[in-house]
């Protein structure tokens, strides 16, 4: 019997930034992946309430949870930082405010793997909290009637990068800072590539419900995920 080819390593990276209300619920649904390989580096970006404690938590209890610390300097400074202390294969780039079904990363990953697609995003996403009038009149505002996120329609390709191969995410420089569009600068980076970076399918994942501050309109988001599967198809690069 031929020997079984070892699977790729995967980091999972996570900027976090004063999210102790919603970090424990995020890394508590990566403990359990279905994907066996892989590690979690969460980088605090200067948090001034408990994330630290909270992931010192994880830390302490499961060796392939990892903290690093760095001055506040926004999503796209920490996402970089997360994966220049990657030592996956693929890098998968998620957030504090999300939770996650258990074969989220063994979906997300499996059109990189097989070459099939550049990288990978989450289409099936949905609020949690859709009881809260907020998180709803996020969706309605949207034109969403129900507590999903995207409609049935939305496209299977996005410029908005989940995951991808760290030699991919290497070669282009990393993310630069867009405020909350961090996620996409990568495609911006990768003239030509746009239009076939990525595809979602059969993924489960879940997005940010909004949280709003006396003073504020939808300036911050907070997470209240709940996951569900889809199957779809996945685009060729």
């Amino acid at each position: 019997m031929p020997e079984q080819k070892a699977l790729p390593f995967v980091s999972v990276n996570i900027p976090a930034y004063n999210e102790e209300k919603f970090i424990g619920a995020c890394l508590e649904s990566l403990t359990n992946q279905t994907y066996p390989s892989y590690e979690v580096i969460v980088v605090d970006d200067g948090s001034t309430d408990k994330t630290v404690s909270i992931i010192q938590q994880f830390v302490a209890k499961d060796p392939r949870f990892k903290l690093v610390h760095q001055n506040h300097g926004g999503e796209a400074v920490a996402r970089n930082c997360a994966a220049q202390h990657s030592k996956g294969e693929i890098l998968c780039f998620l957030d504090a405010d999300l939770a996650f079904a258990p074969d989220f990363i063994e979906k997300l990953i499996a059109p990189v793997l097989d070459d099939t697609a550049i990288g990978t995003f989450s289409r099936e996403e949905y609020v949690k909290n859709y009881d809260n009038p907020w998180a709803r009149s996020w969706n309605l505002n949207d034109g969403m009637l129900t507590a999903k996120r995207h409609p049935d329609d939305f496209p299977y390709e996005d410029t908005t990068f989940r995951a991808m191969r760290k030699s991919t995410f290497d070669s282009v420089g990393g993310f630069s800072s867009k405020g909350s569009g961090d996620d996409k600068t990568l495609s911006s980076l990768q003239p030509g590539h746009a239009e076939r970076n990525l595809r979602a399918g059969s993924l489960v994942c879940a997005w940010r419900a909004c949280r709003i501050k006396p003073g504020e309109f939808c300036s911050a988001y907070a997470a209240v995920f709940r996951c569900a599967q889809h199957q779809a198809g996945y685009s060729a690069q």
